[in-house]
């Protein structure tokens, strides 16, 4: 990821032992420890699990997904599609994270507490 440049990233949870990455639509890492969660009751977006360790960055158009998303998916995601046109039935909600509110309120009604700036600038290109 290159500084002060917009980088398209994908977590996929797709088992216990099967965890990728994606930069930019390309597999970018691996991880297939067997990991076992249980009794998730918080999500931190851009943020370790404690309170020193934030991104060093800008956010912006976040899905999340109830399902692994296929490769094509990721890519098409990559390039500027809504996460709204990308098996819309699977996604949980999506936030543009345009700084207009605060909570950020998804475009299904999930609300995220913000932390820190919630209005960046310019957003990348998002194509629907």
């Amino acid at each position: 990821i290159t500084a002060n440049v917009w980088a398209h990233c994908v977590a996929v949870f797709e088992s216990n032992t099967s965890r990728t990455v994606y930069v930019n639509g390309v597999s970018s890492a691996v991880n297939t420890t067997s990991v076992s969660v249980s009794g998730i009751t918080n999500t931190f977006i851009g943020k370790y699990s404690d309170a020193s360790n934030y991104l060093n960055g800008l956010l912006s158009n976040l899905g999340i997904w109830n399902v692994a998303l296929s490769v094509g998916e990721i890519i098409s995601l990559s390039k500027g599609f809504s996460p709204l046109n990308v098996r819309p039935q699977s996604l949980v909600d999506y936030w543009p994270l345009l700084g207009a509110n605060s909570p950020e309120i998804g475009v299904k009604g999930k609300s995220l507490t913000v932390n820190g700036p919630t209005r960046s600038g310019d957003n990348p290109r998002i194509y629907v």
